[in-house]
Protein backbone atom coordinates (compact mmCIF):
# COMPACT_ATOMS: atom_id res chain seq x y z
CA UNK A 1 0.00 0.00 0.00
CA UNK A 2 1.56 3.70 -0.95
CA UNK A 3 1.05 5.53 2.08
CA UNK A 4 1.05 9.05 0.13
CA UNK A 5 -2.10 7.47 -1.86
CA UNK A 6 -3.38 4.54 -0.61
CA UNK A 7 -3.10 2.76 -4.06
CA UNK A 8 -2.60 -0.86 -3.02
CA UNK A 9 0.22 -3.30 -5.04
CA UNK A 10 1.32 -6.23 -5.63
CA UNK A 11 4.79 -7.02 -5.58
CA UNK A 12 6.87 -9.70 -6.98
CA UNK A 13 10.42 -10.82 -6.86
CA UNK A 14 12.81 -12.48 -9.29
CA UNK A 15 9.86 -12.09 -12.03
CA UNK A 16 10.05 -13.85 -15.45
CA UNK A 17 7.44 -12.57 -17.87
CA UNK A 18 6.80 -13.88 -21.08
CA UNK A 19 5.36 -11.46 -24.08
CA UNK A 20 3.83 -13.49 -27.10
CA UNK A 21 1.13 -15.88 -28.70
CA UNK A 22 0.85 -19.29 -27.79
CA UNK A 23 1.38 -22.00 -29.32
CA UNK A 24 4.31 -19.83 -31.92
CA UNK A 25 7.75 -19.66 -30.86
CA UNK A 26 7.66 -16.02 -31.81
CA UNK A 27 7.52 -14.36 -27.86
CA UNK A 28 10.00 -12.08 -25.71
CA UNK A 29 11.43 -12.86 -22.04
CA UNK A 30 11.34 -10.13 -19.84
CA UNK A 31 13.08 -10.50 -15.72
CA UNK A 32 12.80 -8.18 -13.12
CA UNK A 33 14.31 -8.52 -9.98
CA UNK A 34 11.40 -6.90 -8.32
CA UNK A 35 8.01 -6.09 -10.16
CA UNK A 36 5.16 -4.12 -8.68
CA UNK A 37 1.28 -4.27 -10.37
CA UNK A 38 -1.37 -1.57 -9.54
CA UNK A 39 -4.10 -3.48 -8.19
CA UNK A 40 -7.98 -2.12 -9.15
CA UNK A 41 -9.54 -0.33 -6.72
CA UNK A 42 -11.99 -3.34 -4.42
CA UNK A 43 -15.66 -1.84 -6.15
CA UNK A 44 -17.71 -3.60 -3.28
CA UNK A 45 -17.07 -4.79 0.47
CA UNK A 46 -18.66 -6.75 2.49
CA UNK A 47 -19.95 -5.64 5.74
CA UNK A 48 -18.75 -6.92 8.80
CA UNK A 49 -20.35 -6.76 12.09
CA UNK A 50 -18.15 -6.27 15.15
CA UNK A 51 -20.40 -9.07 17.13
CA UNK A 52 -19.64 -11.39 14.43
CA UNK A 53 -15.74 -11.09 14.98
CA UNK A 54 -15.89 -11.52 18.90
CA UNK A 55 -14.88 -14.12 20.86
CA UNK A 56 -17.16 -16.25 22.71
CA UNK A 57 -16.29 -15.74 25.49
CA UNK A 58 -16.47 -11.54 25.20
CA UNK A 59 -19.98 -12.39 23.94
CA UNK A 60 -20.44 -14.10 27.35
CA UNK A 61 -19.44 -11.37 29.41
CA UNK A 62 -21.85 -9.11 27.16
CA UNK A 63 -24.85 -7.68 28.15
CA UNK A 64 -25.72 -5.53 24.43
CA UNK A 65 -29.06 -7.26 22.71
CA UNK A 66 -26.46 -7.26 19.55
CA UNK A 67 -24.02 -9.67 21.04
CA UNK A 68 -26.46 -11.95 23.01
CA UNK A 69 -28.44 -12.60 20.13
CA UNK A 70 -24.94 -13.63 18.25
CA UNK A 71 -23.95 -15.42 21.19
CA UNK A 72 -27.22 -17.08 21.10
CA UNK A 73 -26.76 -17.63 17.66
CA UNK A 74 -23.81 -19.25 17.43
CA UNK A 75 -25.19 -21.96 20.64
CA UNK A 76 -28.20 -22.68 18.52
CA UNK A 77 -26.50 -23.58 15.56
CA UNK A 78 -24.57 -26.08 17.39
CA UNK A 79 -27.52 -27.75 19.18
CA UNK A 80 -29.81 -27.36 15.95
CA UNK A 81 -27.77 -30.84 14.55
CA UNK A 82 -28.81 -33.09 17.60
CA UNK A 83 -32.42 -31.56 17.71
CA UNK A 84 -33.11 -32.05 13.80
CA UNK A 85 -31.46 -35.74 14.04
CA UNK A 86 -34.30 -36.50 16.79
CA UNK A 87 -36.55 -35.54 14.32
CA UNK A 88 -34.89 -37.20 11.28
CA UNK A 89 -34.61 -40.71 13.14
CA UNK A 90 -38.43 -40.91 13.17
CA UNK A 91 -39.06 -39.67 9.68
CA UNK A 92 -36.93 -41.87 8.16
CA UNK A 93 -39.13 -44.70 8.89
CA UNK A 94 -41.28 -45.24 6.07
CA UNK A 95 -44.44 -47.54 4.58
CA UNK A 96 -43.59 -50.18 2.12
CA UNK A 97 -45.81 -48.46 -0.18
CA UNK A 98 -44.70 -45.14 0.24
CA UNK A 99 -41.63 -44.12 -2.22
CA UNK A 100 -38.23 -43.36 -0.95
CA UNK A 101 -38.39 -39.73 -1.01
CA UNK A 102 -42.20 -39.61 0.51
CA UNK A 103 -41.21 -37.74 3.56
CA UNK A 104 -37.96 -35.99 1.97
CA UNK A 105 -40.17 -32.71 1.43
CA UNK A 106 -42.07 -32.77 4.92
CA UNK A 107 -38.63 -33.26 6.59
CA UNK A 108 -37.06 -30.19 4.30
CA UNK A 109 -40.05 -27.82 5.69
CA UNK A 110 -39.16 -28.78 8.94
CA UNK A 111 -35.49 -28.23 8.91
CA UNK A 112 -36.54 -24.58 6.79
CA UNK A 113 -39.19 -23.52 9.29
CA UNK A 114 -36.36 -24.02 12.02
CA UNK A 115 -34.21 -22.44 10.21
CA UNK A 116 -36.27 -19.51 9.80
CA UNK A 117 -37.64 -19.18 13.25
CA UNK A 118 -33.90 -18.90 14.64
CA UNK A 119 -33.04 -16.57 12.09
CA UNK A 120 -36.11 -14.74 12.78
CA UNK A 121 -35.83 -14.46 16.54
CA UNK A 122 -31.66 -13.87 16.17
CA UNK A 123 -33.28 -10.54 14.82
CA UNK A 124 -35.39 -9.67 17.17
CA UNK A 125 -33.22 -10.06 19.76
CA UNK A 126 -30.75 -7.80 17.98
CA UNK A 127 -33.06 -5.24 17.55
CA UNK A 128 -34.25 -5.45 21.53
CA UNK A 129 -37.61 -6.78 20.11
CA UNK A 130 -37.54 -9.78 22.31
CA UNK A 131 -36.07 -10.56 25.74
CA UNK A 132 -32.51 -12.36 25.40
CA UNK A 133 -33.67 -14.46 28.50
CA UNK A 134 -36.37 -16.00 26.33
CA UNK A 135 -34.51 -15.67 22.84
CA UNK A 136 -34.07 -18.40 20.76
CA UNK A 137 -34.55 -20.81 23.16
CA UNK A 138 -38.28 -21.79 22.70
CA UNK A 139 -37.71 -22.30 19.05
CA UNK A 140 -35.58 -25.11 20.41
CA UNK A 141 -38.22 -25.98 22.51
CA UNK A 142 -40.96 -26.53 20.54
CA UNK A 143 -38.83 -28.07 18.10
CA UNK A 144 -37.38 -30.70 20.37
CA UNK A 145 -41.29 -31.17 22.05
CA UNK A 146 -41.67 -32.06 17.66
CA UNK A 147 -38.84 -34.71 17.86
CA UNK A 148 -39.67 -36.34 21.40
CA UNK A 149 -43.26 -36.68 20.03
CA UNK A 150 -42.49 -38.12 16.62
CA UNK A 151 -39.71 -40.29 18.09
CA UNK A 152 -41.94 -41.75 21.37
CA UNK A 153 -45.07 -42.00 19.29
CA UNK A 154 -43.77 -42.73 15.76
CA UNK A 155 -47.14 -44.20 14.72
CA UNK A 156 -49.04 -41.04 15.99
CA UNK A 157 -49.90 -39.49 12.56
CA UNK A 158 -50.86 -42.86 11.34
CA UNK A 159 -53.59 -43.35 14.04
CA UNK A 160 -54.91 -40.24 13.58
CA UNK A 161 -55.46 -40.91 9.96
CA UNK A 162 -57.09 -43.75 10.45
CA UNK A 163 -59.54 -42.02 12.83
CA UNK A 164 -60.51 -40.02 10.43
CA UNK A 165 -61.21 -42.34 7.99
CA UNK A 166 -63.19 -44.68 10.13
CA UNK A 167 -65.10 -41.38 10.81
CA UNK A 168 -65.83 -40.29 7.48
CA UNK A 169 -67.17 -44.45 6.57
Amino acid sequence: VNPETGARFMRLENVLQYDGTPGTGNFNVAQFDVHSILLPEPTEFEEILEEETMATAELFASNSPEHQAELQWRLSIVLLIPVITLIAIPMSKIDPRQGRYGKLIPAALIYAAYFLLLQFCRDLVAEGSLSAVIGLWWVHVIFIAIGFVMFCFPNLAYHLSLGRRRLMS
